[in-house]
């Protein structure tokens, strides 16, 4: 039986190299009755993956990532995962909303 390869990890690196860092593991489909697997539509959210034992992407990269794959239009967002080596998993939810108006 052959196995999956493991979904690729963001990196805490800040450099824009050609092999760029950001990258989205999954796309996430909420069960919907609408779903076609031919024809999924837009996801609900995306996930990217990062370790636990290294730093967190800096503020630049998610907004980077939050830009370059998230539609505002179709409010599809982004969560990141946090994976210890024990499989403990802490999701993080991003948004891209602005600063709200305190007026």
């Amino acid at each position: 039986a052959s196995t999956a390869p493991p979904p690729p990890f963001l990196s805490s690196s800040s450099s824009s190299s050609s092999s760029s860092p950001m990258m989205i593991a999954y796309d996430v489909h909420l069960p919907n009755s609408n779903f076609r697997k031919s024809n999924p539509g837009p996801p609900d959210f995306y996930v990217a993956i990062t370790s636990f034992h290294t730093s967190s992407p800096p503020f630049a990269t998610l907004q980077l990532l939050l830009k370059k794959h998230c539609n505002e239009e179709q409010e599809i967002g982004l969560r990141i995962a946090t994976v210890a080596e024990d499989g403990c998993v802490v999701m993080f939810g991003l948004t891209d909303y602005g600063v709200p108006s305190i007026c």
